[in-house]
């Protein structure tokens, strides 16, 4: 597992995209970035802005809402051990909340 913060630039590593920020809507689960096979990754650290008003549920495509998935209040943030973020869904239970994602490459 490595970082490389040396060669970390505008959310870059080398020419792999690692990290990104994404506003989840109330509506339905979407997941958090497109598929592309250059987001091969190890895991994927995925937080809820501080400063959000309203949590935000994680799960995977079957995610049917705020009625199941992992919890996230503001603030607070998860790692996941997976391949590629597309896999991870989110929906918000109040409007437009944001997640950071960063990829574990």
């Amino acid at each position: 597992m490595s970082l490389h913060p040396a060669s970390y630039e505008r959310g870059y590593v080398g020419s792999k995209p690692v990290a990104r920020q994404v506003v989840v809507g109330d509506t339905n689960p979407v997941n958090i970035l497109p598929c592309r096979e250059e987001y091969n990754c190890i895991a994927v650290i995925v937080k809820s802005y501080s400063k959000n008003n309203g949590n935000i549920y994680i799960g995977g495509e079957d995610l049917q809402g705020t009625s199941d998935g992992y919890l996230l209040e503001p603030g607070e943030a998860v790692v996941i051990p997976v391949d590629n973020p597309c896999k991870i869904w989110a929906v918000s239970d109040s409007g437009n909340n944001k997640l950071f994602i960063l990829m574990i490459v």
